[in-house]
């Protein structure tokens, strides 16, 4: 499968503080590979192009480590100011060269082609301007929650540190990983504010806008949280591999 007009960008500039190392999260070994390159391998399966890898904390080294991936388009975070902020950076690469852009975490690895297959012919088939990927799960700390209305339209995405009492029990959550039209997304990132608990510019922020421009935004659900768990800590690394492995007998 291919998606004509379909782009991608890959954020992976964070250090990741909570692994307790001075290797960039993305670099990571699961299985042997790292991280990162479970995310490009599916973005090259569903031949997204470009494809665009957001690098900060010791990008030179994640670079490195994929010198033997040339089709890939590389741009540097300059400061870590939030997910939204990484966006910026790669407005010169992805803005007139795809309609529509794809974006992944390349601490999320193992997220599948067939759901991404799924998601993006959503956004598509429905003319979205945003379609998120989200899941559910019984521990949701850390996630951002997806806010929704009685039509169980998406309204908006509140971070935890952000969230009320009452929307941190909000099961449904926001994967990160969602499809956007280029020319709103790169128009709203230039949009955001500041004004949350880590004075951050958050992607998420985006879907607030677009709902107040009476922008379509929907969802697809991935029904296994275990496909789209983000890596934050070396506990998450450890339970991802054993769930791969035993996926894998």
């Amino acid at each position: 499968m291919s998606f004509l007009g379909v782009g991608a960008i890959i954020l992976a500039a964070g250090k990741g503080t909570r692994m307790h190392s001075e290797l960039p999260k993305v670099l990571f070994p699961l299985c042997d590979k790292p991280l990162l390159a479970y995310v490009i391998e599916t973005v090259q399966a569903l031949k997204l192009r470009p494809a665009v890898v957001v690098v900060g904390y010791q990008g030179e080294k994640v670079k490195k480590a994929f010198e033997h991936e040339p089709s890939l388009l590389w741009v540097t975070q300059t400061e870590m100011l939030g997910t939204g902020h990484a966006v910026q950076f790669t407005k010169p690469a992805i803005e007139n060269a795809s309609e529509h852009v794809v974006v992944l975490y390349g601490d999320i690895p193992l997220v599948s082609e067939q759901k991404l297959n799924e998601l993006i012919t959503h956004h598509l088939t429905a003319n979205h301007t945003i379609t998120l990927l989200a899941s559910t799960t019984d521990h949701p700390y850390g996630y951002g929650r997806i806010n929704t209305n009685k039509e169980n339209e998406v309204v908006s995405i509140v971070e935890e540190k952000d969230a009320t009492d009452l929307e941190k029990k909000t099961r449904l959550i926001n994967t990160g990983i969602g499809v956007y039209k280029t020319s709103f997304l790169m128009n709203a990132v230039f949009a955001l504010q500041n004004h949350n608990a880590q004075k951050e510019y958050y992607l998420t922020d985006v879907v607030g806008i677009a709902v107040k421009q009476g922008e379509k935004v929907g969802m697809v659900i991935e029904e296994n949280f275990n496909l789209v768990q983000g890596v934050n800590s070396p506990e998450d690394l450890q339970k991802i591999e054993t769930f791969a492995t035993q996926r894998n007998r």
